[in-house]
């Protein structure tokens, strides 16, 4: 490409957020992969000279790894709670019969 190919007057290619795309792709493979997708499509976007497009398909990219980070958060604590309310659950038990007794 000539030098006059460019577009100048384009602002600075917005961050396509893949670092934590990826970090969603590892923990939600869902939410992950649309991710890495948007990210994907923000670098296309650009390079077309869509940068209106290129900023929408980075937020898309950012909202779509935090749901998939929030939600493999959420999971695991409920995952951690399901093991652990059984034993308080018995903790009480037995403390109100040895109250009782």
């Amino acid at each position: 490409m000539e030098q006059s190919d460019y577009n100048y007057s384009m602002p600075p290619k917005p961050d396509n957020n893949l670092t934590i795309s990826i970090i969603s792709a590892v923990l939600c493979q869902v939410f992950g992969i649309i991710a890495l997708l948007m990210s994907m499509q923000s670098d296309t976007c650009y390079r077309n000279g869509d940068y209106e497009g290129a900023v929408q398909k980075a937020k898309s990219a950012r909202t779509f790894a935090l749901i998939g980070i929030i939600s493999t958060a959420a999971f695991l604590v409920l995952w951690i709670l399901s093991f652990i309310f059984p034993f308080v659950v018995m903790f009480f038990a037995g403390l109100i019969g040895w109250i009782s007794n």
